[in-house]
């Protein structure tokens, strides 16, 4: 027979699993693997989120780590989905006609995650954060 439940609501869940799916989420979804790392290490859970099933952990994790990495990541580790959201979250104004640094570091998200004379490999290995941003000497 299966043993009984434990009181207070079942098998208790691993941090490190939750942690893992919640960073293998959002590598899918683009994140530079560096930076949702850092984000890991960075957010605690709460003591609510960790009383809830696996699947809600991961769920509110990957929020939580989500919004880090909207403030904080560098703006080439995110993907391009998320690069207007992480501006209004850190107030960066993004006008067209706006010649200081900020059109730089757009040209610099575009050319490290859509420049056609990266490889495939070499765009792959930036997002993962194993290669350094590409640069002009």
């Amino acid at each position: 027979p299966a043993p009984p439940p434990k009181p207070g609501g079942g098998t208790a869940v691993d941090p490190e699993d939750v942690d893992k799916k919640s960073s293998l989420v959002l590598t899918k979804k683009g994140f530079a693997a560096a930076a949702v790392a850092r984000a890991c290490a960075e957010v605690s859970p709460t003591p609510d989120d960790v009383s809830q099933s696996f699947n809600e952990q991961k769920r509110r994790r990957a929020l939580a780590l989500t919004e880090w990495l909207l403030q904080y990541a560098e703006l080439w580790e995110l993907p391009l989905e998320a690069l207007q959201l992480a501006k209004q979250k850190r107030g960066i104004a993004d006008d067209d006609n706006d010649d200081d640094g900020e059109h730089k570091e757009q040209g610099v998200v575009d050319d490290v995650q859509s420049n056609q004379t990266l490889t495939e490999r070499a765009r792959f290995l930036v997002k993962q954060g194993i290669l350094p941003i590409a640069e002009k000497h």
